[in-house]
């Protein structure tokens, strides 16, 4: 088996779709036309999640090195948690309504969504972690 095979980077960088549960009884949520309200997101191993984790690690380095030690606060913790999900939201199924409104795929309005929704950002980070996922090859063990 040649490990090159599973090719995990073009596959999440293509990103999937994830059907949105209800966050109580787990049900795949519909729209009105009956389709699972989803979202299409980039993986862990994309170039999109990778890229945004070293900018915001470069960040807090940057800080640290000025200021001489580390300070963090759970806040920007949270903050980094959004910013990596948004960097990997890539779309929005048709169906995908919030506030009234249709949701358009941009790192600010999704940041937004994942900001006030957690448990949409719970589910996408799961979701993103999990490489099975993405893999659109599944190479035997012989």
């Amino acid at each position: 088996m040649d490990l090159q095979d599973f090719n995990l980077t073009e596959a999440q960088n293509d990103g999937a779709w994830l059907d949105l549960r209800h966050p109580r009884t787990d049900a795949v949520l519909t729209g009105e036309d009956g389709n699972p309200i989803a979202i299409r997101l980039a993986g862990i191993d994309s170039d999109r999640f990778q890229d945004t984790q070293l900018r915001l690690q470069n960040a807090k380095l940057k800080r640290v090195a000025r200021r001489g030690k580390v300070e963090t606060k759970a806040e920007e913790l949270r903050e980094d948690r959004v910013q990596l999900v948004a960097a990997c939201t890539l779309a929005f199924s048709g169906n995908f309504t919030y506030g009234g409104a249709a949701l358009q795929a941009s790192p600010a309005s999704a940041a937004d969504l994942y900001r006030k929704e957690r448990w949409i950002l719970e589910q996408a980070e799961a979701f993103i972690e999990d490489r099975g996922n993405f893999c659109k090859v599944s190479p035997t063990l012989s």
